[in-house]
């Protein structure tokens, strides 16, 4: 593969048929780095994608490798760049299209991160957050991973402990929020407003470690981490009649406590075998969880009135294992043999009891769901040309899934279904130039179900339960998706995007009409609708400025925009999916400016995003952001060789509203009884990050 070599002066073309753009550490050298994630967050045009949270290994591939292979876990690409310390990172090369040498099919564009296969010299990094909220909250978290020689091979170990650092080297989350909510009845008349505080407090501690070893006849690489979480959170809401204008009519107080604790064990192993590359492929999940929330209720004198507490366990878990053969034959195609054999379960019990004592829990609240999963895929990357490449691929998948719903100690019912779905696709990219790039896909998917969908949620705010729902089936799509890249000005990228869906048995809440019932009794659950679309399109830019004048800097925008389409099975019409936050309008700007000389750097982020809204059977419910949100940050490395950066976010003070309209019958003949408007806000917040390496 011919590259494109970038330097810290900016992106060389070094030959015209490109599809690797190189990056050296010159290249990221103004912006001090000590991780590989580091660096990777500031490569042009490029975001790290963690890939489908999809059961399975093979269909939740990300979009960063290691030394061409994907790494052996599933998401969290963050943290496996996060422990590789920038002294162990050669270069990092940006692939697009498809590749015969490098394990990303399924991708259309990938980080190659290359590091030192040789012994390394101890190294290491370290991290400390520190967050200050308007009201004089503080919260914090750390993280420290050093890289060793051990046992013929390197190690890497880290901790990261304290609030957790939603995203390496970002700000975090706001453990308070204020909000309101007003309710109108069916004239739109106000009788009611709230104003409440919630406040939250979360703390985790995170072990982890990775070993990679060379041997006489392969590689082997492993990795596990193990979490434990606990999180306690509270809201205290006054309750106004018919206004703030009017007195306290009443209190409403929540206390909740959860407790989680997970680990993970992964490893591959790759060798050379009948002419090809084998590679085998292991991973083990568990998780276990639970909560209990209290909700409260009280006069407005402060008199106890009555009470609901809700309490869940979870016990779940994932293991896999995966083999591929790889063969190239001549220099026109490589085929690749996968096969995949998974098992999921989830061990889900709800219970909900008033203070009276009587047990109030929805049917369907204590079950348990197992799937036995296995999968063989079949791919070719086939070059074409040296402008056209092809990456057809089949796949077929067998699923089975048992659920038992335990009606007592001693009454369960059972139910058991299987699924059998072939999945064909095809790739195609054209580079008809050094600068220009299409790539074209098109490929049969087949959702997975959400095994919490079949254990019923009671929500006690609003008033709604979800009930379970064991007749779920899968939705499958037909997926048209298409990329044209223009590089431009040296590390200039310029991305327009495209997509159309085709999909049968569209997932969604759908009214479940007891046996023998009819639409007024019917509850909501998830299920299916039927046939649906969905489409979008998009545009990625990634402008270096010093063509316009301002030098060192960088201008990011992504704006992406689309729609969808179904039957309401209750209405009749047609409307978009509920909540397709995905397909609402989102416009993401950045930008940055570096001063090399001083050490300096600062910036900003601007985000604008859409609302969606849910659909149930005597309701609905839109969630949109109003306004703006706007972050700035200051950095230097001027200090000691810290990296040091500091930041406010939320500066326009963002509101998030949720309009809620209830209905006395199904939306379809129902009049409206309840408007209800619930707005929250968190407000403007500082952090402070200091960073090194060792």
């Amino acid at each position: 593969m011919a590259a494109i070599v970038a330097s810290q002066a900016g992106a060389q073309t070094a030959a015209t048929q490109s599809d690797v753009e190189v990056f050296e550490p010159s290249y990221f050298a103004r912006f001090n780095p000590a991780t590989a994630e580091d660096m990777v967050r500031q490569v042009p045009g490029f975001a790290v994608d963690d890939g489908d949270r999809v059961r399975g290994f093979g269909g939740a591939a990300g979009n960063v490798l290691i030394n061409g292979q994907r790494p052996s876990t599933k998401g969290g690409l963050g943290d496996v760049l996060s422990r590789i310390p920038v002294a162990n990172v050669l270069r990092i090369e940006i692939v697009t299209g498809s590749s015969a040498k490098l394990d990303m099919r399924g991708q259309t564009k990938v980080a190659n991160v290359i590091v030192k296969s040789i012994e390394v010299p101890v190294s290491g990094n370290w991290q400390v957050v520190g967050r200050h909220y308007r009201d004089g909250r503080v919260s914090g978290s750390t993280d420290i991973t050093t890289t060793l020689p051990a046992f013929d091979g390197t190690l890497t170990l880290s901790v990261e402990a304290g609030s957790p650092n939603f995203g390496r080297g970002g700000p975090g989350s706001s453990p308070r929020s204020f909000g309101r909510r007003s309710y109108y009845n069916g004239s739109l008349n106000l009788f009611e407003q709230h104003a409440g505080l919630s406040l939250s407090n979360t703390q985790s501690i995170e072990p982890a470690f990775e070993f990679k070893r060379s041997l006489d006849w392969g590689k082997l690489n492993l990795n596990g981490s193990f979490n434990t979480t606990e999180s306690n959170g509270s809201n205290f809401t006054e309750v106004y009649s018919p206004g703030f204008a009017g007195p306290v009519s009443r209190l409403e107080a929540t206390e909740s406590i959860s407790q989680s604790d997970s680990y993970s064990l992964n490893g591959d192993l790759q060798f050379q075998l009948a002419g090809g590359t084998a590679k085998l492929v292991a991973l083990h999940q568990r998780a276990e969880s639970t909560s209990d929330s209290l909700f409260g209720y009280y006069a407005g004198s402060g008199s106890f009135s009555r009470s609901t507490d809700v309490q869940s366990q979870d016990k779940s878990g994932e293991s896999i294992l995966r083999g591929t053969m790889s063969w190239p034959f001549g220099d026109a195609h490589t085929v690749e043999v996968a096969i995949e054999g998974a098992y999921n379960f989830l061990d889900g019990v709800r219970k909900v009891s008033l203070n009276t004592g009587v047990d109030v829990t929805p049917p369907g609240s204590d079950t348990i769901v197992e799937e036995y999963r296995g999968e063989v895929q079949v791919s070719d990357v086939w070059k074409v040309s040296p402008e056209l490449t092809l990456e057809p691929s089949v796949k077929f998948e067998y699923s089975q899934i048992k659920q038992e719903g335990r009606l007592s100690s001693t009454t369960s019912i059972f139910a058991e279904r299987e699924f059998t779905y072939p999945k064909p696709g095809i790739t195609a990219t054209w580079r008809p130039n050094g600068t220009q790039q299409l790539r074209v896909s098109l490929e049969r998917k087949v959702a997975q179900l959400n095994f919490r969908d079949f254990v019923s949620a009671v929500e006690v705010v609003n008033d709604l339960v979800t009930g379970g729902n064991a007749d779920l089936e899968p939705q499958k799509v037909w997926a048209l998706g298409s990329q044209f890249e223009q590089r431009f000005w040296g590390d200039g990228v310029l991305t327009l995007l495209g997509s159309f869906e085709k999909i049968s048995d569209v997932q969604d809440q759908v009214p479940v009409v007891p046996l023998g019932g009819s639409l007024l009794q019917a509850f909501d659950g998830p299920g299916n609708l039927g046939e649906g679309e969905t489409w979008s399109l998009g545009v990625k830019a990634s402008v270096p400025l010093k063509n316009l004048g301002v030098p060192d800097a960088r201008l990011d925008v992504e704006l992406n925009s689309g729609n969808s389409e179904v039957l309401d099975p209750v209405t009749g019409a047609v409307r978009e999916f509920s909540d397709a936050f995905g397909l609402a309008r989102n416009l993401r700007v950045s930008f940055r400016q570096d001063f090399p000389q001083y050490g300096f750097s600062y910036g900003l982020t601007f985000n604008e995003s859409g609302g969606a809204t849910s659909y149930r059977l005597r309701e609905t419910s839109k969630r949109q952001r109003t306004g703006d949100d706007l972050s700035v940050f200051i950095e230097t490395k001027e200090l000691f060789g810290l990296n040091i950066r500091a930041g406010v976010n939320d500066i326009l003070e963002t509101a998030f509203i949720n309009t809620r309209a209830v209905y006395d019958a199904p939306r379809s003949s129902g009049n409206l009884t309840l408007l209800q408007i619930n707005e929250s806000r968190t407000g403007p917040w500082g952090f402070l990050r200091i960073s090194g390496k060792f």
